[in-house]
């Protein structure tokens, strides 16, 4: 082909990440054509990147219709799975969502009749007897008066229910993609602690000629599917005679945010693990059930801090990133807090009581009930 680097191996694809993506699209990939030859390639493990660090919620309610039949497929794909004997750890929780002001009532809505419209089954509206027998733990309240308003502090009795969402252990969801693809495909092979440097192209045609790693050996291929999460954006582009006319990263709209979450201790009485997903973004929180009868609480900054793929170290430095509007915020268990560069014990702590007076807050506001 002309790489002047030493050929690695070749494909007919390359995907690049190992995650729940790049895993699903090569098990779609192997489906459609058992024949062809793909390879995975993955900087470390199979699904340890922002997989294995996802709360791994299934929700079908979305106010983009591309997400409600993502979410759809990959729901279908896990009972497809699951009659081939391989277990994503997948919980049919159901999801309740929970709108607070008249506006997200107003989103809400919109995003049932999408949903609705894509064939998903949707309980709407449901009241707040049925709100509170799903999520006993929740107080919605009572409808706020028009003369009351939106600044009345009381709940607007707006929620839905999608009986067929839950949750899924996203490291085995990846893991199970893979099965299934080798299912399908003896084609198919993962390369862990590989990473990819560049994308090889001919310009004279635009047509994808190979990827190049770090170590400097190149895999030819025809075809690239870029499922490398935060990294994404970094991957350069280069010619077939060595010439890198985007070294500054393909131009894609991502970036790492902070994300937090509480986990709290195995109390199956208080948190029984049949509970659904709530989802209440007017006080910007969500909830799923554990197996084992613990609650995981995601609570969402106004503004998460962003950070630079390139100096993840600095991440839990919020000078060292900047401020994005409706990210999620630092991943927070009942000990301390952790973000994705696994802040320093200090900055932990001082996080861990910024999110424990959030949740008191919240107390106070009404928004939730002490639950024993």
């Amino acid at each position: 082909m002309g790489v002047v680097r030493a050929c690695a191996a070749s494909a007919d694809v390359v995907v690049i990440g190992g995650g729940v993506i790049g895993m699903s699209a090569a098990y779609h990939l192997s489906r459609t054509d058992p024949t062809r030859r793909i390879t995975i390639i993955e900087r470390g493990q199979l699904g340890n990147g922002a997989t294995h660090k996802s709360a791994g919620m299934m929700v079908s309610l979305s106010g983009c219709p591309y997400k409600i039949r993502m979410a759809s497929d990959t729901l279908r794909d896990i009972k497809t799975l699951g009659r081939l004997g391989i277990d994503v750890g997948f919980h049919q929780v159901g999801t309740l969502r929970v709108a607070a002001t008249k506006q997200r009532a107003a989103e809400l809505a919109n995003e049932v009749r999408l949903a609705q419209e894509a064939g998903v089954e949707v309980e709407w509206p449901i009241d707040a007897v049925r709100a509170a027998y799903l999520a006993p733990y929740l107080d919605i309240g009572k409808p706020a008066t028009e003369a009351e308003g939106d600044d009345s502090g009381q709940m607007v009795a707006t929620a839905a229910f999608v009986p067929g969402d839950g949750w899924v252990d996203p490291t085995l969801l990846a893991q199970g993609y893979l099965h299934g693809a080798r299912r399908h495909s003896e084609t198919i092979e993962l390369r862990s602690n590989t990473a990819a440097e560049s994308v090889i192209s001919d310009r004279s045609n635009g047509r994808v000629r190979g990827v190049g790693l770090v170590d400097g050996t190149t895999i030819e291929c025809d075809s690239v599917v870029d499922a490398a999460g935060m990294w994404a954006g970094m991957l350069q582009v280069r010619s077939v005679d060595g010439v890198t006319y985007r070294g500054g990263g393909l131009s894609l709209p991502m970036t790492p945010t902070r994300s937090h979450y509480f986990i709290t201790h195995h109390e199956p009485k208080s948190f029984p693990p049949t509970m659904p997903n709530v989802i209440v973004p007017d006080a910007r929180f969500y909830t799923r059930p554990e197996a084992a009868g613990a609650m995981v609480i995601g609570l969402q900054e106004k503004e998460s801090i962003s950070g630079d793929v390139r100096t993840l170290g600095a991440f839990g430095n919020e000078a060292a990133g900047k401020r994005v509007g409706g990210g999620v915020g630092a991943k927070v268990d009942s000990v301390a807090a952790h973000d994705a560069a696994e802040a320093s014990s200090a900055e932990a702590e001082e996080l861990l009581l910024e999110m424990s007076g959030d949740i008191e807050r919240f107390l106070a506001d009404g928004v939730l009930e002490r639950y024993e």
